[in-house]
């Protein structure tokens, strides 16, 4: 079958031992699908090397979370982005296809500046590495939920995050509410939820910005993406303005009625933009989920 491998999790958790054993087997079976590798860590120029030898063909996915070292350091990821750079560097030098880098909005000490910071951050990676058409940066927000039973979902102080829905009721209840937004279980120190959600639409309209003028994104696609991730921002706003506006659930799905063909036209335009941001030969699960999340179809508001 000629369908792309997502091989999940960074082989050497394992250890190098099973990181060699794993990739000397991909080379014995001669299996020829690209395989998509994960990386939770900065890694040296012979592990590529190995991976090149081992694959006839491969793309990487890497996930710094933020271009702050400091931030990135607190979330247990303690390689600097001038280790990251030399990484993805050595990936391409030894014939990586692809190379997914990926950032996150609302994490522990993250401000709306910090945020965006990773969008510019982006735009001197791409000017740092040639431009180079292979290499893809993504943003989008830790959603839907802070993991129930996770670290953080059960000292969420500790860490600096609220949780505004703790029962398993909460979450179920939250799944039915018209907006994404309002399906998010946190806020934190340095973001409302209010800023968060509008915090992740800022960015990804920059990040369209980067790969448009970076010349990844051609320029009809970049426009189109960037259509629908407007037309979805300011669609949040309306149904903000709705619930602030009533409290009553009559009402609310009145005005839900009101919005219905500016909802289809979301739906259709979102959905657009999903296609083009996704890479669908190589692109990682993690990324679907959240372009599933912001650009996906919405609940019935009936």
């Amino acid at each position: 079958f000629n369908a792309p491998l997502f091989l999940i999790g960074d082989l050497h958790q394992g250890g190098t031992n099973h990181a060699d054993a794993i990739l000397q087997n991909i080379k014995k079976e001669k299996i020829d699908n690209t395989i998509t590798f994960e990386l939770f860590d900065a890694v040296n120029e012979s592990y590529m090397k190995q991976i090149a030898d081992s694959c006839e063909s491969y793309t990487m996915e890497l996930s710094p979370e933020s271009h702050d070292d400091e931030i990135r350091r607190n979330l247990g990821k303690p390689y600097t982005a001038a280790q990251m750079e030399k990484t993805i560097a050595n990936a391409f030098n030894h014939g990586c296809e692809k190379f997914d880098v990926f950032y996150m909005t609302g994490l522990p000490g993250q401000s709306r500046e910090s945020a965006l910071g990773s969008v510019e951050y982006s735009r001197r990676l791409y000017q740092r590495l040639g431009k180079d058409k292979r290499l893809f940066t993504f943003t989008a927000p830790m959603a839907p939920f802070l993991d129930p039973g996770s670290i953080i979902f059960e000292n969420p102080r500790e860490h600096g995050y609220e949780l505004l829905y703790k029962t398993l009721r909460d979450h179920k209840d939250a799944l039915y509410q018209p907006s994404w937004k309002l399906y998010l279980n946190y806020q934190t120190d340095w973001m409302t939820r209010d800023q968060i959600a509008n915090t992740t639409y800022e960015a990804m309209i920059q990040m369209n910005k980067v790969k448009s003028e970076m010349g990844i994104t051609e320029p009809q696609q970049a426009e189109r993406i960037n259509y629908g991730l407007t037309m979805a921002w300011n669609l949040m706003k309306k149904i903000d303005n709705i619930i602030e506006s009533t409290s009553d659930p009559e009402r609310r799905k009145a005005e839900y009625d009101k919005l219905k063909t500016e909802i289809q036209r979301a739906k259709d335009s979102t959905g657009k933009a999903k296609r083009e941001l996704r890479m669908t030969r190589t692109a990682g699960i993690r990324l679907r989920g959240a372009l599933k999340l912001l650009l996906g179809r919405k609940r019935s508001t009936g």
